[in-house]
């Protein structure tokens, strides 16, 4: 899967690293399955990320199904989980997304943030566009079930909007070079289908910032339009430096 949407930036070598936006991708096929084009229209992932998986490893994946939501987990071979994670349809999972979602396009100002907890409080980050082109920007979905059905819609996915959070942290923060920060959770929620050949923009800010143990945690909220039209938001957590940093060890 390509680490960022075409025309934002490079990536850098993963090694064997799973990506967690490659978990994304394995977590939609059963809501494709379940709700068909009702979920690709306006549906919503959300995951964490417990702990890291690499190529060739042993994997149990459970889904548990109610009248509403696909709740998933992934275990490794020693039964430590590695992911848990939920879908539902949008109306169903996120009443509260349109209070969430204000516009705060055009409120940048300067360029990357320093990755700091001063500089990144409420900080908007700069705003970014990049062009959807289904051929390209689905090819990750070879061998899943539900790839089929996405290239007979050519919406884009969300995993694939998921990348583009991941462009943002890149681009608007100051994470080394080449960057790097940790991924510890996320939800995208699809508001209206992405078109072959529209150009997206994407507008990302700092909701909040928290501490888990040695770790500094910014929860950032992203929102993507097409021209004018609000199509999805998205929140990744990422731990963006660590006590171990920050004292040069």
């Amino acid at each position: 899967m390509r680490p960022f949407p075409v025309g934002t930036a490079e990536p850098g070598p993963l090694g064997d690293h799973v990506m967690g936006m490659v978990v994304l991708a394995w977590l939609a096929t059963p809501a494709v399955q379940r709700w068909g084009r009702a979920f690709m229209r306006s549906g919503s992932l959300s995951m964490t990320l417990e702990r890291p998986m690499h190529a060739d490893q042993e994997l149990r994946i459970d889904h548990r199904l109610d009248a509403a939501t696909i709740n998933t987990t992934i275990d490794d071979r020693e039964g430590n989980r590695c992911v848990s994670a939920s879908a539902s349809l949008l109306k169903a999972a996120s009443a509260s997304l349109e209070t969430a979602v204000i516009d705060f396009r055009d409120s940048h100002v300067g360029g990357r943030v320093a990755a700091t907890p001063d500089a990144l409080r409420e900080a908007v980050l700069p705003s970014t566009e990049f062009d959807f082109d289904a051929e390209r920007d689905l090819a990750f979905l070879d061998g899943l079930p539900d790839a089929a059905a996405w290239r007979r819609a050519a919406w884009a996915h969300p995993a694939w909007l998921g990348t583009a959070v991941n462009a943002a942290i890149a681009l608007g923060i100051d994470v080394g070079d080449p960057p790097r920060w940790s991924q510890i959770a996320t939800e995208v929620h699809l508001v209206s289908p992405i078109e072959h050949r529209q150009r997206v923009s994407m507008n990302t800010r700092v909701a909040r910032l928290s501490r888990r143990g040695r770790h500094d945690v910014a929860h950032l909220e992203c929102a993507f339009h097409v021209g004018e039209r609000f199509v999805a938001f998205a929140r990744n957590d990422v731990i963006y430096r660590s006590e171990a940093q920050t004292s040069g060890a």
